[in-house]
């Protein structure tokens, strides 16, 4: 049924969407932790290592890539820095 499609593309959307959101707030996260160590490096820094990294904006990202990314961000939080 077409209307059963729709809800999964919505439901895909919505979590890609909370996705895009919770890699925002890590990135957030990663540059005051990294300011805290005296390393200058902004949300711009962890966008463009990530966009090296994956080879792709965030906004291109597909689920699968975003769940990379925001795994990848976590690492990078736990390890107090960017890598």
């Amino acid at each position: 049924a077409p209307e059963s499609e729709q809800v999964m593309a919505m439901n895909v959307m919505e979590i890609e969407q909370q996705l895009r959101q919770e890699c925002a707030n890590l990135a957030y996260r990663l540059a005051q932790s990294l300011r805290s160590q005296g390393v200058n490096a902004g949300i711009r820094t962890i966008h463009a290592a990530s966009k090296k990294r994956f080879g792709k904006s965030q906004d291109d990202m597909n689920l699968r890539e975003l769940e990379q990314k925001k795994e990848w961000l976590f690492q990078c939080l736990e390890r107090g820095r960017i890598f």
